[in-house]
């Protein structure tokens, strides 16, 4: 691919290009994926076994073993997915279309029908043929007129490579066409199917229809039609009338038909959803079955499968097979009697939630070895998870070394952080990438689920919220099904995931919330009226063992839609804050948010003054900052300008904090809310017409815009987990955010990283390297909270090379050794330390995250060759890249936005300083800007997320820095000579300041962009400054 390349100098200012903000690609972290999805609503309806054992797979979901596969895919007889797979859209169906029909041609080309009207991208209409490599065959077009009713149902191969197609047609329900594809003309049915019929080719070449078909009279209405060769009807067949629908047939070898449905009676004869029909059409008696319903509405047979012996599989939606249990599959005799060495078990589930299709199974299939597939709406068999799809061995036990995963895409909406570093997870999804973890899980910080959490309990239908209480365990309020009959609502799990089974707390209805005290005890909040047999009204403390903690007496809250307790939550003096919707407490007037004392009642000392009319309809959320005072979010009412007011911050005796202003809040109703390290304040949020989900305020309430998120969340954000570093995880109901495809779950970068930041606050430190003869000395000064540690580590002859290389947000302590070209890293996560070989003596080490990842790459500039050599954390791939020539400075940098460091050099060039910038999205520009013995202070100053060509001049104090969204530039004095410059983000605003050391006084001058001047001592002679280490 051909590299852009631009030239431009300082005196052609004018003409230069102005480039937009590009979206920070770096919000998105790419090393994590927890794809959420559920088997709601998730059916398989078509099934092709293909020559080779693949199978084609068609239906409703979205993905398969966690790989995105929208409607259609092709697996292996191990439930491995191919890599080809169609793409099928329609123009009259949202989302990708899916496949009825397939037909394996001799050629291995696939023929596929269905209501789709382009293929991979290209306009075929109902029906294609594929490659079997999953690619188009463009030599084959039938060129359909496009319609929204229009479909293929069913595809048979005739004679002389002719085709007869079933469905939706522009003929009709029924035509043959030619190999072109042009329409036979000599084949016409005369009369009408009423529906789509299914189809069997008979040996003698006529064919054998099941569907409601009429000649334009009553009399002429039959369900099992047998036409001629040229599509005529064969009036020597009898007529069949059936009272219902007829849905599959098959025809045995002595030339009887046995068809399946939900019919009752054929003819006027009770015949229950199964019946064998003779040669001639008449009625055979010797097959009597019965197929019913234990409740819920009437019986249905979808398919039937007949075997070499005679008996036949049967699936479809009913209870039971000639009275004896037999959900939705089973085997009958050749005389309609119930195979009992067939033994299903429970059979299939019939899941809710796929509106206008019957729940259970929809397809059976005979393969080679005498197994059989099954197909359907089913998310069970036999009390085992299976996704719409199983295969059974001869005898209906289940095949375990087939268990595809198919599902949609689905949401999470409660998470909590633990102290390990790995995260619990609750919502709608039963799988996450593709594994079966229902409704609640632990995952680690790239998003794989941890396989020693291991929930027991069989469904969780809803989680509310996690509480990690102080013993390790884990307090989990929402809705569990532990068995059919038993349902809890409040439960406590071991490390493992497993119930705890001391611990029973006996409710009526939800729990919404809950806080461990420091005592252990627990205060729950939801919709009960009884604990253990006490009534308490949505609100009660509990002991740690579960019991009932009396010495609390019933505290009342009342709304007229329900009252409804968000979050809990205990001051340092005992007292405790329940937010929700509630208009009184205890009779008192308390509209959201109240204050109780320690034995229950009402603290009069907190007062609010929200009323009915104009406070919150709700608080969904808050935290309880140090100083006593409180932030809240939800529908706190309305600004004087009637603009809906969403955050507010509240003194400690309930007044509104007039210094916090949340009133340039552009998102949607906050659903939850995290306070940062810095003081700053996460928000995730709605997203109805509202294209972000995600916001930071400062301190005081306002916006910080250096969150961009570009278009944000394409739906709502429902929670927020803090990774303990510069990053968190989002969860809720998008499938996109920040441009970047994640499916209900996302690692997100909140800041962006600083040099010299110890403490994954987003600020640089105030730093130092110290030489000496015991070693390298570091010390540094927390932006966080003051604090100045210090470290030995490597020798005074050591290259400082700081960085990230762990990904937690924390610089790690490196230095590069010029002498054998190691590398050593003490990880700021345990001060355990590692070190490996990378460059050799006369290098330069830049160390820079060049892949994106969010965490730092070993790399070193040969200056004498012109040559990079980049280890990239992704994959340990090392990466050599000829950029530069000998005597250039590495001045490495993002320059273009998208999240990685980009190679560049400056040159002392005959006409000034010579920047060359290999950007990784948009080319190599190069340009002259300062005088050649300027040093290349390069940074983001203007928070635009790229990063600006700047110098400091020595001799004078002067800074010039070229702004990268319209490369105009600007200059100011700051420093004198002497001085080394020291650029970081010390007040964490996302914009590079700009900073001086002073050796001559061990002092350094900061001039913040939003906190403003500083002045500080620290260090001592011959020191080195930590953020001076890329200065050039």
């Amino acid at each position: 691919m051909r590299k852009k390349f631009f030239i431009v100098t300082l005196l052609v200012a004018t003409h230069f290009v102005s480039f937009s903000s590009a979206l920070r690609a770096d919000v998105v972290n790419p090393g994590f994926r927890a794809d959420l999805s559920s088997d709601l609503s998730t059916a398989i309806g078509h099934v092709n076994v293909l020559s080779n054992g693949r199978l084609l797979v068609s239906g409703f979901f979205e993905n398969v073993n966690g790989e995105r596969r929208p409607r259609n895919a092709i697996l292996t007889a191990e439930s491995e997915l191919n890599p080809e797979f169609l793409s099928l859209t329609s123009s009259f169906v949202a989302g990708p279309a899916g496949i009825s029909s397939s037909l394996e041609l001799a050629d291995g080309k696939i023929l596929v029908g269905g209501n789709f009207d382009s293929v991979n991208g290209v306009a075929r209409s109902y029906l294609a043929r594929v490659n079997p490599d999953g690619t188009l065959d463009d030599t084959f077009n039938c060129g359909f007129q496009l319609r929204s009713d229009y479909h293929v149902a069913q595809i048979i191969m005739l004679p002389q490579e002719k085709l007869l197609i079933v469905g939706s047609l522009p003929w009709g329900r029924m035509a043959r066409i030619n190999s072109d594809c042009s329409r036979d003309t000599t084949f016409g049915v005369n009369g009408n199917f009423l529906v789509s019929p299914r189809v069997t080719l008979l040996d003698d070449g006529k064919i054998i229809a099941a569907g409601r078909f009429n000649q334009g009279t009553s009399d002429t209405t039959r369900d099992l039609t047998r036409l001629n060769e040229n599509g005529t009807v064969d009036e020597t067949f009898a007529r069949l009338f059936a009272d219902s629908s007829v849905y599959d047939l098959s025809i045995q070898p002595d030339g009887k038909i046995v068809i399946v449905g939900n019919f009752g009676r054929l003819n006027n004869i009770n015949h229950d959803r199964v019946a064998r029909v003779n040669p001639d059409g008449t009625i055979d008696p010797s097959l009597v079955a019965s197929v019913t319903r234990d409740c819920c509405g009437s019986s249905t047979v979808r398919s039937i499968l007949l075997q070499s012996d005679g008996k036949f599989v049967i699936g479809g939606s009913f209870d039971r097979l000639n009275g004896i249990l037999s959900p939705n599959i089973g085997r009958l005799n050749s005389d309609g009697s119930t195979d009992l060495q067939f033994d299903v078990g429970t059979g299939t589930d019939r899941p809710v939630g796929l509106n206008g299709f019957d729940r259970g199974v929809w397809g059976v299939v005979g393969l080679a070895d005498g197994s059989i597939l099954i197909n359907g709406y089913f998310n069970r068999y036999n009390d085992n998870l299976r996704s719409g799809i199983a295969i059974l061995d001869s005898m209906g036990e289940l095949a375990t070394g087939f268990d595809p995963t198919f599902g949609n895409d689905s949401s999470a909406s409660v998470l909590k952080a633990k102290p390990d570093g790995k995260i619990l997870i609750a919502g709608d999804f039963a799988m996450i990438n593709g594994i079966r973890k229902r409704g609640i899980a632990r995952i680690d910080l790239t998003g794989v689920p941890d396989p020693e959490f291991n929930p027991d309990y069989t469904i969780v239908d809803h989680v509310n919220h996690f509480e990690l209480l102080s013993d390790g365990k884990i307090l989990v309020s929402g809705f569990f099904r532990i068995s059919p009959t038993s349902t809890r609502y409040l439960v406590r799990l071991n490390a493992d995931g497993s119930l705890d089974n001391t611990f029973n707390v006996v409710l009526n209805s939800g729990v919404s919330s809950t806080f461990q005290q420091s005592d252990g005890k627990i205060l729950i909040g939801g919709h009960f009226s009884n604990v253990n047999g006490v009534t308490r009204f949505g609100f009660a403390r509990l002991n740690a063992n579960g019991t009932l903690d009396a010495s609390l007496p019933s505290v009342s809250f009342f709304d007229p839609s329900g009252a409804l307790l968000n979050k809990i939550a205990v001051q340092p003096d005992g007292k405790i804050i329940v937010a929700g919707r509630f208009e009184t407490v205890q009779s008192i007037s308390r509209v959201g948010i109240v204050r109780l004392n320690l034995d229950g009642s009402v603290d009069s000392t907190f007062s609010p003054i929200f009323d009915v009319a104009s406070g919150p309809d709700r608080v969904l959320d808050f935290v309880l900052l140090t100083n006593g005072k409180l932030i809240l979010v939800g529908a706190l009412g309305r600004y004087p300008n009637q603009r809906p007011r969403y955050i507010l911050k509240l003194n400690s005796d309930g007044t509104i904090d007039s210094t916090f202003d949340a009133s340039d809040y552009s998102g949607f109703v906050p659903n939850k809310l995290e306070l940062r390290n810095n003081g700053k304040i996460l928000v995730a949020s709605g997203a109805f017409g509202v294209p972000f989900g995600l916001f930071l305020l400062n301190s005081n309430g306002t916006t910080d815009r250096t969150l961009n998120v570009g278009s944000g969340a394409d739906r709502d954000v429902l929670a927020i987990a803090s990774t303990g570093s510069s990053e968190v995880i989002i969860v809720g109901r998008f499938t996109r955010f920040a441009n970047s495809v994640r499916y209900g779950a996302a690692r997100v970068k909140i800041i962006k990283k600083s040099i010299a930041d110890f403490d994954a606050d987003g600020s640089t430190d105030i730093s130092i390297f110290r030489p000496s003869p015991t070693g390298g000395e570091w010390w540094w000064q927390r932006s966080s909270d003051n604090v100045v540690p210090a470290s030995t580590f490597g020798l005074a002859s050591d290259v400082i090379a700081p960085g990230d290389f762990t990904g937690d947000g924390k610089l790690d302590i490196t230095v590069w050794r010029p002498s054998n070209g190691f590398w050593y890293v003490l990880r700021s996560e345990d001060s355990s330390f590692f070190a490996f070989p990378f460059g050799t003596t006369g290098d330069v080490p830049i160390t820079a995250d060049y892949d994106g990842d969010g965490m730092a790459d070993p790399a070193v500039f040969r200056a004498s060759a012109g040559r990079w050599f980049i280890r990239r954390s992704s994959d340990n791939q090392v990466q050599t890249i000829q950029f530069g020539l000998p005597g250039d400075a590495p001045v490495v940098a993002d320059y273009d936005g998208d999240g990685k460091a980009d190679i560049a050099i400056k040159r002392n060039g005959p006409n000034g300083a010579e920047w060359w910038i290999n950007r990784s999205t948009q080319g190599v520009i190069a340009f002259v800007f300062g005088a050649s013995n300027d040093l290349a202070v390069h940074g983001d100053y203007t928070g635009d997320g790229k990063a600006d060509v700047a110098l400091f001049r020595a001799s004078t104090g002067g800074w010039f820095i070229l702004r990268s969204e319209d490369l105009s530039f600007y200059g100011f004095p700051f420093g004198q000579e002497g001085d080394m410059p020291v650029p970081g983000d010390y007040d964490g605003d996302g914009r590079v300041d700009p900073a001086v050391f002073r050796p001559s006084a061990n002092t350094w001058f900061i001039d913040g962009s939003t906190s403003g001047m500083r002045i500080q001592n620290f260090g001592l002679p011959g020191d080195k400054p930590i953020p001076n280490a890329l200065v050039r």
